[in-house]
C-alpha cells in the first residue's frame, strides 16, 4: 500500500511540475509580440553579445572563392518582457524550448554571406530563458561566405577568411552587439588534414550612416547612425603534405626521366616515342592542376608556372630527339659543315670525336651508323667526322644545357614557393 502511495505522490509531484511550466509558458507568450524590441523604454538599447565557436572547416573553394565551414552561434541579450517571480511557480527558475519565432531575436546576418539574405541558422536553434529575461540562443549551422583566396604559392600557401557579423536595420541605437571575447573559440573544433590554423582573432568595427541626407531630401539636420560590424578572421596555412606526394614528387621524376632521351640509343626505335609520352603525362597533370587552380587575384601560381616548363622542356628533348636521329641516319655522300668538325674536337664526351679513313673501314661493324665520306681531293689519312659520333656529341651538348636550366628553375621554383 505505501509503495503505491510513493508512486501516486511521485506523478503528482511531476505533473504538477509540468503544470507550473505550462502555466509559466502560457503567461509569458500570452501579450508578446516578436516584432518589438524587448524594452520597457524605447529609448533603450537592447544589447546582443554573440559568441562564435567553430566545429569544422567544411571546403575551401579556390574556383568560387567561397569558404564553407560548420559554426555554433551563442546569442544572449535581456528581454524585459519575459521575466517572472519564482516563487510563483514553483521555483522555476529557466525554461528551455525549441526555437519557433515565438520570442524576438536581433535581425543579425552574415554580411559575406554568399547566400541571400544570409541570415543566421535559427531553424533548429534552442532557447534558454531565465527568471531574470536573460535569454540564450544556441544554434548549429554551415555557412558560406566569400574569401578572396590567393593560390600564387599553392601548396605552400597561406589564406585568410573571414566571417563577418552585422545588423540588416537596426542602428546602434536600438540594438548593440558586441563579441564575447577577442577570437573564435576552437574548443570544440575538429581538426581536418589539410588546413592548419595558425591565427584567428575577433574585432569590431563601427560604420556611420547618414541616413537623414540620403532619405529626407529637405531635413534640416543630417542624421548619423551608426552600425556594428563583427569580423571573425582566420588565418591558415595549407599542409603540403598530400600536393607534394601528388603532384610536386611526380613532375620532379618525370624531368628527370625526360633527361634520360639523350640516353637513348638511336637503333632502340624509342628515341621519339619516349619524350612524347613524358610530354603527354606533363600536359595531363598540367591540366589537373589549372583546373583545380584557375587565375587568380594575385597571378598564375608558380607550381602551373614550373609545369608549364617542364612541358617545355619536354617539347624542346622532343625536337632535341628528331635532330639526333636526323644527324645519326645522315647518307654518307653528306657533307658535315666545318663548325660541327670544330665543336665535336673540343666536346670530347668519352667517345673519340674524330676518325680517319684507314679507321673508318675498321669501325664499319662497330659503329652506329655510316661514315661520312671526305672531300675527293683530301688525303687518305685526313681526320673526318662520322654522323655517329655528331649525333653523340649533339645528345651530350643538350643534356648539358637542359640539365642546367632544370637545375637553375627548380631552385627558383622552390625559392619562391618557400620563402
Amino acid at each position: 500500500m505505501i509503495k503505491y502511495l510513493l508512486i501516486l505522490c511521485f506523478f503528482n509531484t511531476v505533473r504538477t511540475s509540468e503544470h507550473y511550466e505550462g502555466l509559466l509558458h502560457e503567461h509569458l507568450f500570452k501579450d508578446y509580440i516578436v516584432n518589438v524590441r524587448p524594452v520597457s523604454d524605447y529609448q533603450n538599447t537592447v544589447f546582443v553579445t554573440l559568441a562564435l565557436s567553430l566545429r569544422k572547416i567544411l571546403h575551401l573553394d579556390e574556383i568560387h572563392q567561397s569558404f564553407k565551414t560548420t559554426v555554433n552561434i551563442l546569442l544572449y541579450w535581456k528581454d524585459e518582457m519575459l521575466t517572472w517571480n519564482e516563487t510563483e511557480y514553483h521555483e522555476i527558475s529557466s525554461l528551455e524550448f525549441p526555437f519557433h519565432k515565438n520570442i524576438w531575436t536581433p535581425d543579425l546576418m552574415i554580411y559575406n554571406a554568399l547566400k541571400t539574405p544570409g541570415k543566421i541558422g535559427m531553424k533548429g536553434a534552442f532557447v534558454r530563458l531565465y527568471s531574470n529575461g536573460q535569454v540564450f540562443v544556441w544554434t548549429q549551422t554551415n555557412i558560406d561566405t566569400a574569401c578572396e583566396i590567393r593560390t600564387k604559392k599553392y601548396p605552400f600557401d597561406e589564406q585568410t577568411c573571414k566571417i563577418i557579423f552585422a545588423k540588416f536595420i537596426s542602428s546602434d541605437r536600438k540594438v548593440m552587439i558586441t563579441p564575447i571575447t577577442d577570437s573564435i573559440d576552437m574548443a570544440e573544433y575538429v581538426e581536418v588534414a589539410e588546413w592548419d590554423i595558425i591565427e584567428n582573432q575577433a574585432t569590431t568595427e563601427v560604420r556611420p550612416y547618414n541616413i537623414s541626407k540620403n532619405v529626407l531630401e529637405n531635413a534640416s539636420e543630417i542624421e548619423t547612425l551608426n552600425y556594428t560590424y563583427i569580423t571573425y578572421t582566420l588565418k591558415m596555412k595549407r599542409s603540403c603534405r598530400l600536393c607534394f606526394h601528388n603532384v610536386i614528387i611526380p613532375v620532379l621524376v618525370l624531368a628527370a626521366l625526360n633527361m634520360l632521351t639523350f640516353f637513348v640509343p638511336c637503333e632502340s626505335g624509342e628515341k621519339t616515342s619516349f619524350p612524347i609520352s613524358i610530354f603527354l603525362t606533363l600536359a595531363v597533370f598540367l591540366t589537373m592542376i589549372t583546373q583545380s587552380l584557375p587565375e587568380s587575384v594575385d597571378g598564375v601560381s608558380y607550381l602551373s608556372s614550373y609545369v608549364t616548363f617542364q612541358l617545355a622542356i619536354s617539347a624542346v628533348t622532343l625536337f632535341s630527339a628528331v635532330i639526333s636521329l636526323h644527324l645519326h641516319y645522315k647518307k654518307g655522300n653528306s657533307q658535315v659543315p666545318k663548325y660541327v668538325h670544330s665543336l665535336v674536337s673540343v666536346l670530347k664526351f668519352g667517345r673519340s670525336s674524330v676518325t680517319t679513313k684507314s679507321e673508318q673501314a675498321k669501325g664499319d661493324e662497330n659503329c652506329f651508323g655510316p661514315h661520312l665520306n671526305g672531300s675527293a681531293e683530301g688525303n687518305k689519312t685526313a681526320k673526318e667526322v662520322a654522323p655517329v659520333n655528331v649525333s653523340y656529341t649533339f645528345d651530350r651538348l643538350m643534356f648539358v644545357l637542359l640539365l642546367l636550366c632544370e637545375t637553375i628553375t627548380t631552385v627558383i621554383f622552390i625559392e619562391q614557393i618557400i620563402n
